[in-house]
């Protein structure tokens, strides 16, 4: 007789032939492992606990980031909330940051201070229970509260708060124009270099200034011609005065001179009868000293360029000679940015807002219109 077959084992999926998430959600399973429905969704798919293991939740068919993100955030909010606390070494590291910069910006001084030299970048200081440097420390700390503020003020561009230039800062001297190119740039002032700006003789200025009003300055429209030979003649009263002058004014001269001296031609030779330039081409060859001398001034602020509106007449009227020498140069870019953050700052891109309604028709006005008109059209 024949033995009996043995009798197969038992599968553990007995009596269940759909995963737990297609009987959950009452869906047809097709019963590969895993099934088509589960990868879909991106979900586990299995049939029934494992050995050991408690049954599926509705948490286990959740995505992976899902799941680890919630339980991230049942574990933050298990968490005691505590308050920061400033440990003694914190405040040691930034007590120890603030003399290191104070430091870097005071070598000069640390120099003259043979007797008590400053503690080396190491030295540990001492810290009290308020978390501040001791007294000796105090005049360190406040110097680099002035460095702060003056940067402050340097980012803030509030040069209309600083005082003009004087001419202890620079020494005008006046030579007839056509021996300023052999001038020497710097002067001794009280025992020390000081920069030399060189300008003409009033009369040839005023010739120099006919010639700017009728032959050029049509093409800006920027400046008030009227006012210009009173704006001119007090700059020059100041200076043989020493007297503290406008810096704006200055630039705006400059400015007027290298654009006319750049576009002198020979017409210009007959008007003036030789008694300002020989030729054309030795006024041509005036132009970069000119620039150049002008970009002293503007730079010769400590804080940048003075904030008023005839530096940036001058700005405007200096790039002009700057694009035909240079073209499109970096600094002719430099000139115009720096033409509209100035014109930004005195509020320029607002004069005809209606909290301005008071001086809206004033030739102050009109000037600050066509400066800023002209610096967006050359910058669109």
């Amino acid at each position: 007789m024949p033995s009996a077959r043995p009798e197969a084992p038992r599968s553990h999926r007995k009596g269940q032939y759909s995963c737990e998430f297609c009987r959950a959600r009452k869906l047809r399973c097709d019963r590969p492992l895993p099934c088509t429905n589960c990868v879909s969704r991106g979900k586990k798919c299995h049939f029934g606990p494992l050995p050991g293991q408690r049954p599926s939740t509705l948490a286990d068919h959740q995505l992976p980031g899902q799941h680890q993100q919630q339980h991230q955030q049942q574990q933050h909010e298990q968490q005691p909330v505590t308050a920061p606390l400033v440990s003694p070494s914190l405040r040691r590291l930034a007590a120890d940051l603030e003399r290191r910069v104070a430091l870097s910006t005071s070598t000069s001084t640390a120099h003259q201070d043979e007797h008590h030299p400053s503690p080396s970048p190491r030295t540990h200081i001492d810290v009290g229970q308020s978390g501040s440097p001791s007294s000796s420390e105090s005049p360190r700390l406040d110097q680099v509260k002035d460095v702060v503020a003056h940067l402050e003020r340097v980012s803030m561009v509030q040069s209309s708060r600083e005082p003009p230039i004087y001419v202890d800062d620079l020494v005008f001297q006046f030579e007839r124009i056509r021996d300023i190119p052999g001038a020497p740039s710097f002067t001794v002032r009280n025992g020390k270099p000081a920069r030399c700006v060189w300008l003409p003789f009033h009369n040839e200025t005023r010739f120099i200034l006919d010639k700017f009003i009728t032959n050029v300055s049509y093409i800006h429209h920027v400046v008030h011609h009227p006012s210009l030979p009173a704006t001119i003649d007090d700059l020059y009263r100041k200076i043989e005065n020493q007297e503290p002058i406008e810096p704006g004014h200055l630039v705006l001269l400059l400015g007027i001179i290298a654009n006319t001296v750049e576009v002198w031609s020979w017409h210009d030779e007959v008007e003036g009868d030789g008694s300002i330039f020989q030729s054309a081409i030795e006024a041509n060859a005036q132009t970069p000293l000119w620039i150049k001398s002008a970009m002293d001034v503007i730079k010769s602020g400590e804080n940048g360029p003075p904030l008023a509106l005839e530096t940036i007449q001058g700005i405007i009227i200096l790039a002009f000679a700057v694009s035909n020498t240079e073209g499109v140069s970096l600094r002719y870019r430099s000139l115009i940015s720096t033409g509209l953050l100035l014109s930004r700052e005195l509020g320029l891109h607002r004069i005809d807002h209606e909290s301005n309604a008071a001086t809206a028709n004033t030739i102050r006005a009109e000037e600050g219109r066509r400066v800023w008109w002209y610096l967006v059209a050359t910058d669109w």
